[in-house]
């Protein structure tokens, strides 16, 4: 078939990965998974024996100073600066009235990521790529609940890029997750193919304030023309990338021949999946853009963190050390 000549080696995985289901127009999370996620996150013993040594590739300290603990240096008092952090004892010494600065504390803000483009709304087990992904978020604006600190959604829905910010607060997480589903619709148009670099751009220009940024994807349209975006967003403080895939894209069932909708041409193909050759070149597709994403992701010194769709939400959350 033309299809799989080498130019188009990962066609078979576009197809697949843009393979209509009935629910891929139907919201990522509703309010009962919400509370349940809520629940499971609040009553579990958050701080686990392994995040004590999960400092992971792709964790970067903050060149940002505040409010910490972390004693950073010494310097002479400034029009404007907090009386309370004035240095009595050098004060007194050098007869000259000297502040002190800490390292602002990591976790005081967070940047999430959501990549709704077309290819996330596809799942075959337990839930949508884009679903796990909503998952992940709400524990994270859980831990920034818990912290009482500042937190922004970031949606690129294929098209459009939208923007959330709360106080993370009782009274206004379920605003903020409720926005999550107001900007995920699957949008029936092809998608400009450097979309997800020009989305990844603008919110590096706004993540200069932010220490803690998540960018949360199927990477389908990753490529070293993100680079820039990616290299910004990794020097203002620590970034994790979270590659969300199903198990399907990487071992097509047997199950005869169906019909997979092909978005760039926009028409419906129809795929023998009972043909060893097509499931192999579905599996060497994959393990390619996994490698390719690697290399990319590792010039930065960044490391790709995979959750599947059948994972458990919250023992990815704790294992990637995302709750630190």
């Amino acid at each position: 078939m033309a299809l799989f000549t080498r130019k188009k080696k990962n066609a078979l995985l576009t197809l697949l990965q843009n393979k209509i289901t009935q629910s891929s127009n139907a919201t990522v999370l509703n309010d009962a998974e919400i509370k349940q996620l809520l629940t499971e996150y609040f009553t579990t013993a958050i701080k686990s024996p392994e995040q004590k040594s999960l400092k992971m590739q792709g964790e970067y300290l903050s060149l940002l100073r505040g409010s910490g603990l972390e004693f950073e240096e010494l310097r002479l008092y400034q029009p404007g600066d907090d009386v309370r952090t004035i240095d009595w004892k050098t004060t007194a010494r050098l007869n000259k009235p000297y502040v002190r600065i800490n390292k602002k504390e990591q976790s005081s803000s967070i940047l999430i990521f959501l990549d709704y483009s077309n290819s996330m709304h596809f799942g075959t087990k337990t839930r949508l790529k884009s679903s796990q992904a909503a998952r992940l978020a709400v524990l994270l604006v859980a831990k920034a609940l818990k912290k009482e600190i500042d937190i922004t959604i970031a949606i690129y829905n294929g098209a459009k890029t939208y923007f959330y910010n709360k106080k993370a607060n009782s009274k206004r997480i379920f605003e903020l997750l409720g926005n999550i589903n107001k900007s995920t619709s699957k949008i029936n148009s092809i998608e400009p193919s450097n979309g997800f670099t020009e989305s990844l751009a603008g919110l590096a220009v706004l993540s200069r304030s932010y220490e803690n940024v998540y960018i949360m994807s199927d990477f389908k349209n990753f490529t070293r023309a993100s680079l820039p975006a990616i290299s910004s967003l990794a020097s203002n403080g620590i970034i994790k990338l979270i590659k969300i895939t199903d198990p399907v894209e990487y071992k097509l069932p047997n199950i005869g021949k169906i019909n997979f909708y092909d978005i760039n041409n926009n028409k419906y193909i129809k795929i023998n999946t009972s043909s060893s050759k097509i499931r192999k070149e579905l599996t060497e597709g994959m393990e390619y853009q996994d490698k390719a994403h690697k290399l990319i992701a590792e010039e930065l010194g960044l490391k790709i963190n995979h959750c599947s769709t059948v994972d458990n939400t919250l023992t990815f959350f704790l294992h990637a050390g995302m709750n630190a």
